[in-house]
């Protein structure tokens, strides 16, 4: 995760994609995406409050609002999916 200026607006990057719902759920702007060199694609979300969003970033991984338990249920669910299929 990392923060960059790109013009007047300051953008937020991350590549983990829960966060990246997270931030979108919370109501930040998709202001960019790229792929780094490793094929990885990093969201780029409009940071016009910094402090907050320090505040929502940390809540997301102290799992404040159940939405990581919700993210590691899907995962695990759609795990559970793919390994029914392929031993089938």
């Amino acid at each position: 995760m990392e923060t960059t200026k790109i013009t007047n607006e300051i953008i937020f990057q991350t590549s983990d994609i829960a966060l990246a719902a997270y931030l979108k759920i919370k109501g930040y702007k998709l202001g960019s995406t790229t792929q780094d060199n490793g094929g990885k694609i990093i969201f780029g979300f409009i940071d016009s409050n910094q402090e907050q969003r320090e505040k929502d970033v940390f809540a997301f991984f102290n799992n404040e609002g159940e939405f990581l338990s919700y993210m590691n249920a899907w995962k695990d669910l759609k795990f559970f999916l793919h390994r029914n299929k392929d031993e089938k």
